[in-house]
């Protein structure tokens, strides 16, 4: 999961993985504590990395990171567009004290 971007896909591509998808109740940092974020998410029934990768499929390993990451922002921009259960959000690694 990466930050999101604009449809003019101008975001530096250095700043590819300071920001990913979770919920509002998921009190672990998917950045350090990725197993219990995870575990708890799928104990939810969100499986949020599941639900990413129905919407994008299957990434082509030819296309360059840039088009993958692309794609995987607009699946995560769809989730936070249509918010289906009203608790998904963006956090970067700011936004824990770890």
């Amino acid at each position: 999961m990466v930050i999101r971007m604009s449809d003019d896909m101008t975001m530096d591509p250095t700043e590819y993985g300071n920001y990913m998808l979770t919920t509002t109740d998921n009190p672990w940092s998917p950045f350090t504590h990725f197993n219990e974020w995870y575990a708890f998410d799928t104990a939810k029934g969100y499986n949020t990395c599941a639900y990413i990768a129905r919407l994008i499929g299957t990434l082509d390993p030819e296309m360059d990171d840039y088009t993958n990451d692309y794609i995987m922002d607009a699946a995560i921009d769809e989730i936070l567009d249509y918010n289906l259960t009203g608790n998904y959000k963006l956090v970067s690694r700011n936004d824990y004290d770890d």
